[in-house]
């Protein structure tokens, strides 16, 4: 056993190396839990949690100065982790592991701490943070930071993609003594420039000592830099980047010290972290029930960790279960040696695909449960363990031995394009590949301008709170019950009952709430995961769970596709368009699941808010070796909106316009048809528009922006305003949906709700309990919604699309209307009597107090047309930091067209939500994956935007006085997807930021950029602001000393 405290990465370490390590927790020893300071030093005990610490330093700010030694830790601490981590991680903690990008050890270098170890007998010894090691028996017992002495000015650094909580990018802490101007002493650390620990740059600090701190030195000390780090930044990703941000990082600690020490004002000066501000604006109605502020009925669940989910359920005599993945993007499988893993005491079975008696899979059959004679993609399922416990299942996993034999791998759309290899657009579905309108050739020569571009935009991750799990118990005869975290309860049953070769009817398929979704939990993977744990189930005949950790979880699952999108676009010098050619490809993966139906969604969306009276969109959906693309929040309109707004930038540069000036000109009005022939009825575009304009201030605001980035270098800020159109339910979706409920009224007059819908965290039971509470006029706590299970609705849709209410809701008054047909010739006889009373009456007469209702929507299966359209406009104004590329939301305007919102926070919630994710989407979350097809991203490096990067100030409103929705339940629209969208105008924001950046240096103001557009991206961007600092490396370094 080791002796430890906090620390923030052992847990991570323990799951990568997949070995347990046994801790003796020191924290509770109060000689450990002391932290005192004195004129001499700060000592702090190994216990001490960063937390504690930070609150310690902050209550004596008088023993210190601010940029001292202590002072600098002081200021970092805010940096380092979040509040929840800090009151767990300790000092001690930190330089016991001194992790390569470690936050804080870099720090203690610098400012020459420290540290007292003891061991089992008491004895104490010292050492230095870079030079500690402990022998058996020994742990820290505190670690001492001196003061600092006259004329010192120390500085940390933190740079990630996210602003909290992550793994750095780079750490540093850099500090220098100066005496008369010249360096007394230097100490400069940097973490994560190599993958082994923080490391000093030596040749630096010997040259600047004794040189005059002055702006002269800043061009050899940055060839310096390179010769220190030049080697080790070869081992960490974005290396380039790494390097330029070791470059930026030394210019603001030069210049901060330099302002400090000589009592002028610091530029580069720390921040304070300001709590985001809000406002939620929406209409109140009279209604008490349907169209209600109402809460979220399971809020206090979620936030009290009661909410029941499937790894809470507790079952008896339970085993577990881990996959075997393939570490082959293509192959063949050889051999398969699963002896090493059998022969551990635990295991009871090691399943391939094999020993499986049906192994098709995927919504269209061509997928596996296991591979069986070829991988497909780095990550595919091969075999199955199942053991006692879920730690000895995942480390008899890694136990298995795979022999491949190397296939050719296609890994980009590029590779796709050049093997011609595409998903043929009707196989499964009669879907469009061309979308057109007009005459494209003549609407070039009508123009007077033309833009040619490209854009491509990443795909991501559903990063859904609850990972794919599924938990299945054999029952009697051939009957199974699934325990599943699925969007509906059919695909579950269908895999199970396939892959165990028996009747639906013997597979109950139970799902109370899943923790999260967006549309990753819609298609194949979750039957996938219950198909494998149904099957080790039957076979060993005891219930057995297959739940996927984080990292098995991005391994294994579809993702949002990543779309490569070519554009041609005419228009006239004033910004009317004339023609809009689109030839778009988006990254299928191994299977085809519904990739190609998702192109047609982009393909119907890309012209977005605008009219061209001719177009032509052609969509090609690649097959690659890469995980299969499945839907994600918006299926395929949300990178419709991205490739069209990206290009109308172009456009908009290449005229010399205003982008909303180019936008507003060709705003979609009643009556113009889209380019898949659907004429428009009311259009609230344009007061939507202009409501969000005013709203949010918006001229006002744009001199602002470029009032600041005149007066400011290295910062710029950037101002975008920007529509989005989502159409609900094309001709298509409505011939395929269907919804049924089941209402049970019991004697005391309360309620059971059985619908198809399942409950994500959306709110979906809140709605349809407000709907059905509404119907049979109860209160709403009357109202109770168990569990989805096929047993009692069977063929039900699975949940998506955003539709979830406007499909279920009919269904569930259809139910009630019947129920009230029945109770009224009772409640003409008693009509004061209060309801419950009624229904103990009609159950004493035999009166069946139970019913089904229904909803078939209309729609033809080859027909685009939609049943209608929600309208949001955004505008979003972004902060950017030009020596590093981080950026910040400054403040958000989202205004929605929802007709009359059925829940106006519940709606309020889900623009808030939708539109963070489509900006982590489109500005933090990269997927990719080298030239093997091995995936570059994990748990640690994968970043969802966290609570620092949420707008400073984030105003919703819902258009007021919109036209009521007379087509769906309750005159209201849809609000999961549509908002996310939008996500774009901070894309579009930072790009403004960075033109303003390369104007300053007279460069082109306009510049592709991939998305997501992480910081290495908006560096690399806004060009090389430091260039005038670099020289060639002195040849002869001792004589340049």
């Amino acid at each position: 056993a080791e002796y430890g405290v906090g620390g923030s990465t052992t847990g991570l370490h323990n799951l990568k190396i997949g070995v347990k390590r046994v801790f003796i927790s020191t924290t509770n020893v109060e000689e450990f839990r002391k932290v005192s300071i004195s004129k001499d030093a700060l000592e702090v005990g190994s216990a001490v949690t960063l937390g504690h610490l930070k609150t310690y330093l902050e209550e004596n700010t008088s023993n210190f100065a601010s940029h001292s030694n202590i002072g600098a830790l002081a200021d970092h601490l805010i940096r380092v982790a979040n509040t929840q981590l800090r009151n767990a991680i300790t000092l001690g903690a930190g330089v016991v592991t001194n992790e390569w990008n470690s936050d804080i050890t870099p720090l203690l270098i610098v400012s020459g701490a420290s540290v007292t170890v003891v061991s089992a007998t008491g004895e104490k010894r010292k050492s230095t943070v870079n030079e500690l090691k402990l022998s058996s028996g020994e742990t820290v017992h505190s670690i001492t930071i001196p003061q600092s002495v006259l004329g010192t000015y120390v500085r940390g650094y933190k740079e990630s993609i996210r602003n909290t909580t992550t793994r750095s990018t780079i750490g540093a802490a850099l500090s220098v003594t100066l005496e008369d101007h010249k360096v007394k002493h230097a100490s400069f650390v940097f973490s994560a420039v190599n993958k082994k620990s923080p490391k000093s740059a030596k040749h630096t600090e010997e040259f600047v000592k004794g040189k005059l701190w002055s702006p002269e030195i800043l061009p050899i000390v940055i060839e310096h830099l390179n010769s220190d780090f030049a080697q080790d930044v070869k081992e960490v990703e974005r290396s380039d980047y790494v390097q330029s941000l070791i470059h930026a990082l030394f210019f603001k600690f030069f210049h901060s010290s330099s302002s400090v020490l000589s009592n002028k004002e610091d530029e580069f000066k720390s921040t304070p972290y300001t709590i985001p501000k809000g406002l939620q604006s929406f209409e109140m109605y009279e209604d008490k029930l349907v169209h209600a502020p109402l809460h979220h009925l399971a809020a206090d669940l979620h936030t009290t960790g009661e909410a029941v989910y499937v790894d809470d359920v507790i079952i008896k005599s339970l085993l577990h279960s881990a996959l075997v993945l393939s570490e082959r993007a293509h192959a063949n499988i050889v051999k398969i040696d699963a002896s090493p893993a059998q022969a551990v005491s635990g295991v009871h079975a090691v399943y391939t695909g094999k020993d499986l008696p049906f192994n098709i899979a995927g919504l269209f059959g061509d997928e596996d449960f296991l591979a069986k004679t070829e991988v497909k993609y780095y990550g595919h399922p091969i075999a199955l363990v199942v053991a006692d416990t879920e730690e000895l299942a995942k480390k008899a996993a890694k136990l298995v031995k795979v022999e491949y034999e190397e296939l050719p791998a296609i890994v980009s759309i590029e590779e796709a394009i050049k093997a011609n290899a595409f998903y043929p657009p009707k196989q499964f579905l009669p879907l469009d590949d061309v979308i057109s309108k007009g005459d494209v050739e003549k609407g070039f020569q009508e123009a007077e301008v033309i833009v040619e571009g490209e854009v491509n935009v990443g795909g991501c991750e559903h990063y859904y709170m609850e990972p794919q799990i599924a938990l299945v118990v054999p029952q009697e005869r051939d009957e199974v019950l699934v325990y599943s975290s699925c969007q509906g309860t059919t695909t579950p049953q269908d895999c199970v009952s396939k892959i165990l070769q028996i009747g639906k009817h013997n597979v109950r398929v139970d799902i109370k709430r899943l923790g999260g979704g967006f549309g990753g939990k819609g298609t194949s993977d979750p039957g996938r995961v219950a198909g494998l744990a149904a099957f080790a189930a039957k076979q060993l005949g005891r219930p057995v769970k297959l739940r996927f950790d984080r990292m098995t979880d991005l391994a294994v699952t579809g993702k949002r596709a990543g779309y490569k999108g070519k554009y041609k676009i005419g228009v006239k010098k004033d910004g009317k368009l004339t023609a809009v050619e689109w030839d778009i490809y988006s990254n299928g993966g191994w299977s085809s699941d519904i990739s190609v139906l998702l192109m047609t969604e982009t393909l119907i969306s890309v012209d977005n808010c605008y009219f061209c009276p001719n177009v032509k969109y052609v969509g090609k959906v690649c097959k690659t070796n890469l995980n299969t693309s499945v839907p994600m929040r918006g299926a395929g309109k949300p990178q419709a909106v991205a490739l069209a707004e990206i290009a109308l930038e172009h456009v908009a540069s290449k005229l010399g316009i205003s982008a909303e000036k180019l936008r507003e000109t060709n705003f979609l009005k009643k009556g113009d048809e889209t380019p898949y022939h659907d004429k428009l009825g009311d259009v609230e575009l344009q007061r939507l528009w202009n409501t969000t304009m005013t709203s949010a201030d918006y001229e006002k605001r744009v001199k602002q922006v470029e009032e600041f980035n005149l007066t400011h270098k290295w910062k710029k800020r950037g101002i975008a305003a920007a529509p989005s159109r989502y159409g609900l339910w094309p001709g298509l979706f409505r011939a395929l949906s269907k919804a049924s409920a089941y209402v049970h009224l019991h004697k005391d007059g309360t309620a059971l709700l059985l619908h198809a819908g399942i409950e994500m965290g959306q709110g979906l039971h809140t709605k349809l309990q407000q709907i059905c509470a509404n119907a049979l006029n109860i209160p709403m706590e009357k109202v109770l919604t168990p569990a989805n299970s096929n047993y009692f609705i069977a063929n039900s849709d699975a949940t998506g699309g955003s539709v979830g209410t406007d499909l279920n809701g009919p269904a569930v008054v259809d139910a009630c209307k019947t129920l009230l047909s029945r109770l009224e010739p009772i409640r003409s006889k008693m009509p004061d009597a209060p309801f419950e009373k009624v229904v103990e009456t009609a159950e004493m007469m035999g009166i069946c107090l139970s019913a089904t209702g229904w909803n078939k929507p209309q729609g033809e299966m080859t027909c685009h047309k939609m049943l209608y359209y929600v309208w949001n406009a955004a505008v979003t104004e972004v902060e950017i930091d030009v020596l590093t590329g981080k950026w910040q939301i400054i403040r958000a305007d989202i205004v929605q067209d929802f007709g009359k919102s059925l829940n106006p926070i519940l709606d309020v919630g889900q623009i808030e939500g939708a539109f963070l994710q489509g900006v982590g989407w489109l500005l933090t979350e990269e997927i990719k994956w080298d030239q093997k097809g091995k995936p570059h991203f994990d748990a640690e490096s994968y970043v969802v935007p966290g609570i620092k990067d949420i707008p400073l100030d984030l105003r919703v409103s819902l258009l007021p006085n919109a036209n009521p929705n007379n087509t769906v339940i309750h005159s209201s629209k849809a609000v999961g997807e549509p908002p996310h969208s939008i996500g774009i105008t901070a894309v579009v924001a930072v790009k403004r930021a960075i033109a303003a950046a390369r104007k300053d240096q007279g460069l082109s103001e306009w510049v592709d950029i991939s998305l997501p557009a992480t910081p290495d991206k908006i560096k690399q961007a806004t060009g090389d602001v430091l260039r005038h600092l670099k020289k060639e490396a002195p040849k002869d370094r001792k004589q340049e000393e």
